[in-house]
């Protein structure tokens, strides 16, 4: 659907509910309820068991229900990040923010660096998934005879943090040995859901203004029919009996997932 048709939808839904309540709604109301709908429903696919038993099927249909926020590196979208070399009592790290991508992080769903010999001419770079460890656990990783960073054995521990006490960007950190450095992280993730945009005003977080042109949902087409729903579900939520809106919620997780 495009934004045109999702408002159309959203409006009808309502005034089912009750007749032409949607003539109160503008345009940006109903673009921040399609926004957190799509929130909603990214999060209720995203790290989902299944009940019954999760199945191949349901694992694929999963993930073509967030293909078209997936981006993963090197790509167009998303270029390698170079990494800063940097010092502390652990000894040798490599970091980098990410705060540099086009599309704004969401969740990262898998990460791996090129490393670098020390001597390159012998020993050719290798791109490797890294070991993400908790803080209180470094020591001891960095420490062990079958824990700490190796290049022959492709081992790269990391630590994900905030950059700065003033900055909402992560910052990830990635501990090297003597024998190798990294040239390049390749980070994979799911990215929000671009905010929607019907026109003609001028959106409250400055991102759209009165003449820009629209924007659809980024959204998989398969799920705009379940972002519509909840949607006017939100928009209606003092109308709706909250036993009833449970249960309604309820038997829709069980048969979707």
């Amino acid at each position: 659907m495009n934004i045109n048709e999702m408002h159309v939808r959203v409006r009808g839904k309502l005034d089912r509910e009750n007749s032409l309540s949607s003539d109160d709604l503008t345009p940006g109301l109903i673009d921040l309820s399609l926004q957190a709908a799509s929130l909603i429903e990214l999060e209720r696919r995203y790290g989902v068991q299944n009940q019954a038993g999760e199945s191949f099927d349901m694992t694929a249909k999963r993930r073509a229900e967030l293909s078209t926020l997936h981006v993963f590196s090197p790509s167009d979208i998303q270029p390698p990040l170079s990494a800063t070399e940097g010092e502390d009592y652990h000894g040798i790290y490599y970091y980098t923010d990410f705060d540099t991508t086009a599309k704004p992080l969401w969740v990262l769903t898998g990460l791996s660096v090129k490393i670098r010999h020390t001597n390159s001419s012998t020993h050719p770079d290798k791109v490797v998934a890294v070991d993400e460890i908790e803080r209180d656990d470094l020591d001891k990783v960095l420490t062990g005879a079958y824990t700490k960073p190796s290049y022959n054995w492709g081992r790269v521990p990391v630590i994900i943090s905030k950059a700065t006490d003033t900055s909402d960007t992560g910052r990830l950190f990635i501990y090297t040995g003597d024998d190798f450095g990294v040239a390049e992280v390749y980070p994979s993730y799911l990215h929000f859901p671009t905010p929607v945009f019907f026109g003609g005003y001028n959106s409250l977080d400055g991102l759209y203004v009165s003449g820009d042109p629209q924007v659809n949902s980024d959204m998989p087409q398969m799920l705009h029919q379940h972002i519509v729903d909840t949607a006017a579900s939100l928009l209606t939520s003092n109308l709706q009996d909250s036993d009833l809106l449970n249960l309604t919620e309820t038997i829709r997780a069980k048969n979707e997932f």
